[in-house]
């Protein structure tokens, strides 16, 4: 059953996001060293999902790089999904969210301009699927695998770019 969207902000609002975790940033690096690493001096991107705090946006604008911030549930700024296309979009810990996968690629796809980055943290299953911990979560409704991932690089005609530590970097 789909949860309603004021239960998953309430399970969002559980979650440890705290900037000043050493951990968190940390795991928070993982898609951002080597997304940073790929981009120009003067790139413009999209934290799409961010959740309760602008965790990415502010740690991409550390390392001088604009990163707009979006969450249907916390930061729902329609206009930055209309207006603008980016350099790069992250989606940590997002896409498993989706109810519409195919949908929500395709608008991913095209808020990228030519040569942008779509940066992707998700956990991959591993072979023991009952016992793992990820699946438990209420919110999760669909999981990937590095064979999905490939298969969305060549449905929208991008190249993969980095793969390690469960970060998908996909060029368009």
């Amino acid at each position: 059953m789909r949860s309603t969207a004021e239960q998953q902000r309430r399970h969002y609002e559980k979650h440890n996001n705290d900037l000043s975790d050493v951990g968190y940033r940390e795991h928070l690096m993982r898609v951002i060293r080597p997304l940073r690493s790929l981009l120009g001096e003067n790139a413009n991107g999209l934290d799409y999902g961010c959740g309760p705090i602008l965790s990415i946006g502010t740690l991409m604008k550390a390392e001088g790089i604009e990163c707009h911030s979006f969450d249907p549930l916390f930061f729902p700024d329609d206009t930055l999904l209309t207006e603008d296309t980016y350099d790069f979009i992250t989606c940590s810990e997002v896409v498993e969210h989706f109810n519409d996968p195919h949908k929500e690629f395709q608008n991913l796809y095209e808020m990228l301009r030519p040569g942008g980055f779509l940066a992707v943290m998700t956990q991959l299953p591993p072979l023991s699927f009952k016992g793992w911990w990820y699946h438990r979560d209420p919110t999760h409704v669909v999981f990937y695998s590095e064979e999905t991932f490939d298969w969305i690089a060549k449905h929208w005609n991008m190249r993969p770019v980095f793969l390690a530590e469960n970060v998908f970097i996909l060029k368009k």
